[in-house]
């Protein structure tokens, strides 16, 4: 599978030209929200939430709603507060090199 990052929904939709599940992850410092969106992308719904320990455990766990629910691409949530710029929860979950410019 292709790795695409970008915030661009352009991008992204380009990258899936034959659609697929998505799954919407909501990063926070105990828990990952999970959401998965159907195929063609109309409608989505809470699945899951890992409680966060070790950084493999949650990655595991992730891994393996990927391949039970057949995921064709993973959107993370951005806090932000105005004009794009992060919020603070942002920042902390892509770390300082990470973030978006």
């Amino acid at each position: 599978m292709a790795s695409l990052i970008t915030t661009d929904p352009g991008d992204f939709a380009a990258a899936l030209p034959h659609g697929g599940k998505l799954a919407g992850l909501d990063v926070g410092t105990k828990t990952v929200g999970l959401a998965i969106c159907d195929a063609g992308w109309h409608f989505a719904g809470p699945v899951e939430t890992i409680r966060r320990t070790k950084f493999t455990r949650d990655l595991e766990q992730l891994r393996a709603l990927i391949e039970r629910e057949h995921v064709a691409g993973l959107v993370i949530g951005w806090p932000q507060v105005r004009k794009r710029a992060p919020a603070w929860s942002g920042q902390r979950t892509a770390g300082p090199t990470n973030a978006p410019r």
